[in-house]
């Protein structure tokens, strides 16, 4: 929420012209943009794979389970994104959902996919990630898997129901942004087809 610097907002009920007192919503916008203390060490522990510091916070905070930072990256993207298994399934265990609520930036699934961390890749899955999940830009897992070159996450992926027919906001396929043979080999027989 945009507050004006230096200015001082009322807390508590605010007056009406009637002279009632009603709720202040500032107050209910305030609660919920307020900064976390323990975000940032929260999601350093998913990061490092820290579970024993991820179980004490979030024992201390529950709702770290499904906080994010400043760009939208939560303590699963984290953990995904750095192959940090044990961490992951700590979080889906204590009912983070495996896709984020709405499409963001990223998505734990992507991060795991880009890195090529098949192990957390198939927890994800396991946990009812969408395969075909979208990020920033419209992209896809597969699409991260491609151009990073990983082709073990890449086969992964496709047996696992992801489309190799979706297209990024750049109009670009899996197949287009294949970083090597081998990952565009990957391809064949799976309905994918490069756009360029």
């Amino acid at each position: 929420m945009y507050r004006v610097p230096n200015l001082r907002y009322p807390a508590g009920p605010v007056a009406s012209p009637t002279g009632d007192s009603t709720p202040n919503p500032m107050d209910a916008m305030d609660a919920a943009s307020a900064p976390r203390p323990a975000l940032a060490g929260f999601l350093t522990a998913c990061s490092s794979g820290d579970v024993a510091a991820v179980d004490a916070l979030l024992r201390a905070d529950p709702g770290l389970l499904t906080a994010t930072d400043a760009d939208g990256w939560s303590g699963l993207i984290h953990a995904a994104k750095d192959g940090r298994l044990a961490a992951v399934r700590e979080l889906l265990r204590r009912g983070c959902p495996p896709d984020p609520a709405t499409q963001g930036k990223h998505s734990a699934l992507r991060g795991a996919a880009m890195a090529g961390h098949d192990d957390v890749v198939r927890a994800l899955l396991d946990a009812g990630a969408s395969p075909d999940v979208r990020s920033n830009g419209a992209r896809t897992p597969l699409q991260g898997a491609s151009r990073g070159g990983h082709t073990a996450t890449v086969r992964l992926l496709l047996e696992r129901g992801a489309d190799p027919a979706l297209r990024n906001s750049f109009g670009e396929t899996a197949l287009d942004v294949a970083a090597t043979d081998e990952v565009r080999a990957a391809f064949a027989g799976r309905g994918a087809a490069r756009t360029s």
